[in-house]
């Protein structure tokens, strides 16, 4: 029992922290078309390893541990955040390393930017008493943003910088912002960055989108 203390907890955590270095930690994804898929991998298994081994109770990490995260003694949000990153890699890095960053860089901004732009107390979504208007719009904007930054940092060709590419990025981003704000069984971080990955693939073989 000493080692909870939920006063502490309930004055430390920053809501706002931990969605700035969640959008912050997808930066790196920049880095997936210049090493080779070995490294990708090696480098996002690593990190998921390096995720299960923080502890909530850490000084520098107090302030980013969730109340349940200090009585599971697990930061889940990060595991599933690396094991996102691993899923992405390991599927998409060897032939389209742009899809692998374009997921990472739409969990990373779109669901961010929701938890960070979205204020708990402003206008609710209709479908979704948990999530706000403000927090939905931030959402798809970002991950429209994210899969645009993704393809060019790639130089990916291909129709996704025509009319029509553009707006297929718009529905998937939309579609993706919807998979945010629903409750699913699932955490945002596999929502998020998976079904951008997936709706994109699918857009390779549709209108060649890259």
């Amino acid at each position: 029992m000493g080692w909870y203390n939920s006063s502490a907890v309930d004055t430390t955590y920053s809501r706002r922290l931990r969605k700035t270095m969640h959008i912050l930690a997808g930066f790196p994804a920049f880095m997936l078309p210049l090493i080779g898929y070995s490294l990708m991998v090696t480098g996002a298994l690593a990190a998921l390893v390096a995720a299960m081994l923080l502890q909530p109770n850490s000084q520098w990490l107090r302030a980013m541990a969730k109340p349940e995260d200090f009585e599971t003694r697990s930061i889940n949000g990060v595991r599933h955040y690396f094991a996102t990153i691993l899923i992405l890699v390991a599927l998409f890095g060897l032939r389209y390393p742009e899809l692998a960053m374009a997921g990472w860089l739409a969990m990373a901004w779109g669901d961010g930017a929701a938890g960070l732009v979205g204020p708990k107390e402003g206008l609710k979504l209709a479908w979704s008493k948990r999530k706000t208007v403000a927090g939905f719009v931030s959402c798809w904007i970002c991950v429209w943003l994210a899969a645009d930054a993704a393809f060019f940092a790639a130089g990916a060709t291909g129709t996704w910088t025509e009319a029509g590419g553009q707006a297929f990025i718009a529905i998937t981003a939309l579609a993706v912002a919807f998979l945010e704000s629903w409750k699913l069984p699932v955490d945002d971080n596999y929502s998020v960055g998976l079904g951008a990955a997936a709706l994109l693939f699918i857009g390779k073989f549709t209108i060649n989108l890259f």
